[in-house]
């Protein structure tokens, strides 16, 4: 990262801007130019030898590497090339297709955040990684989403939130529908954080003295069967554990019409 201080909090396509000019560092045409050279030859390639999957991966690194910094078209045609270049080179070698499905993840992970970084809606804009298949998120790409609100993890296969972790200025986080293993608590160090959805995860209520941050209004722990077959005071005494007695009093339970919800709401 390069580059005066960045507002997040301002929230505009300005930000937006700032924060991308950050992430990529001192600016890109002239590196830009040699991957573009570089691409032309790969594609050149490709058309003698349209099944060279060292080729293809090639194609797909410097289409993702090229794809930086791009309007958001250039970015989601980056995206679509991507997938259908590692499903080729996982159809040729099928070997090594746990290989080329974890590329492919982190792929579109990075190009989902320049992606956010390029939106109109600026750094109020959502974004989304749910449904990649994700087994884990590489730290230097989270980062790069630094000021982002809102993130969406759901239906992968997350084990562990830890990058997260770094995104301080999260305030919706949904990761419902992975592998999340752990104590709900722990994404308590996230401080502007407002709604979290960790439903249907291997998750533990484990009683941390943890403080939950004041701005948080909702968490929602449906289908967590550790935590749904305890009683909603357990719940809350487990969940907020760090809290005064009368931050406790300000909470409530709520278990909808079925045995599989528990939705705790701050008052």
């Amino acid at each position: 990262f390069k580059g005066p201080p960045v507002n997040v909090d301002a929230a505009d396509r300005a930000s937006c801007q700032s924060l991308l000019k950050a992430a990529l560092g001192p600016k890109l045409s002239a590196e830009g130019d040699v991957i573009q050279s570089e691409l032309a030859k790969v594609q050149e390639l490709l058309e003698i030898e349209p099944d060279c999957k060292w080729a293809l991966l090639a194609h797909s690194r410097l289409a993702s590497a090229l794809a930086a910094g791009c309007a958001v078209d250039e970015v989601k045609a980056a995206e679509h090339a991507t997938i259908e270049g590692y499903d080729r080179m996982s159809s040729l070698d099928p070997l090594r297709k746990g290989f080329y499905t974890e590329a492919k993840t982190t792929a579109l992970t990075r190009l989902r955040v320049f992606d956010w970084l390029a939106s109109d809606e600026g750094i109020k804009a959502p974004l989304t990684f749910s449904g990649l298949g994700l087994r884990h998120l590489v730290p230097t790409v989270v980062v790069c989403a630094f000021g982002l609100r809102i993130l969406n993890l759901e239906d992968n296969n997350l084990q562990d939130l830890k990058p997260v972790l770094q995104l301080l200025s999260l305030e919706e986080l949904h990761a419902a529908r992975n592998l999340l293993r752990g104590n709900v608590t722990d994404v308590f160090a996230l401080p502007k954080l407002r709604h979290l959805d960790v439903k249907l995860n291997p998750l533990q209520l484990q009683g941390m003295n943890v403080a939950p941050p004041n701005s948080l209004k909702e968490v929602d722990l449906s289908g967590i069967q550790s935590v749904t077959s305890k009683s909603d005071n357990k719940i809350l005494d487990l969940l907020l554990s760090g809290s005064t007695d009368a931050e406790r009093q300000s909470w409530v339970v709520d278990r909808g019409n079925s045995d599989a919800q528990c939705v705790c709401r701050r008052q």
